[in-house]
Parts: structure tokens; C-alpha cells; sequence
């Protein structure tokens, strides 16, 4: 289930399992808990940029930045605190106010 607010950040809800995979990491266990930041930017070159950056301040990274399952371009990484966040670009979407 996604959710788009007027002039708001997007929300969406997804089962446990399928997230963690698309993020590359296991539902199971300690280190998961089934929340994912996402990112969205306007470029290919921003996602390699901000992947960098995390691994340099400590990241580990999950999934490297690549051409994703439904044709955007992305990449995952858990944060030193263990967060993890979803990093994303879609030459689809032309009018992204949300978008970096």
C-alpha cells in the first residue's frame, strides 16, 4: 500500500519479507525492523554519490547501487546505527517535489 500527500512525503507499507529483500537483508532476526528510509534523487550519479559517502562514514553497504527490478536505478545501505535506508532514481518520474 503506498500513499502520496498533497505536497507531502509519499508513505508506503509493504509485507516484512518482500522489503527485506529488496533491500538486501533477512526479515528474520536481530537488525531488522521492518522499517526502510527512502531516498529518492534526481540522477543515477547522485545515488553512486550518497552510496559513497555512507560506506566512507561508516555504512555497510546492502544492496550496491544498480539498475533495479522495476527499471529505476538504486541502492541500499544500514547506517552505524543500524537504520537502513533505500536510495532511489526514476527517469519516470519527470515532476518529483519530493526528489533531491
Amino acid at each position: 500500500m503506498f500513499f502520496e500527500p498533497d505536497g507531502g512525503s509519499p508513505v508506503g507499507f509493504y509485507g516484512r519479507e518482500g522489503l527485506a529483500d529488496q533491500v538486501g537483508t533477512s526479515p528474520e532476526g536481530s537488525g531488522f525492523s521492518g522499517l526502510v528510509l527512502t531516498y529518492v534523487v534526481r540522477s543515477e550519479a547522485r545515488v553512486d554519490e550518497i552510496i559513497a559517502e555512507a560506506e566512507k562514514a561508516g555504512a555497510t553497504i546492502l544492496k550496491p547501487a544498480g539498475t533495479l527490478p522495476w527499471g529505476g536505478y538504486g541502492g541500499s545501505f544500514a547506517d552505524p546505527d543500524g537504520y537502513i535506508w533505500s536510495l532511489g532514481y526514476s527517469a519516470q518520474g519527470k515532476d518529483q517535489p519530493y526528489a533531491e
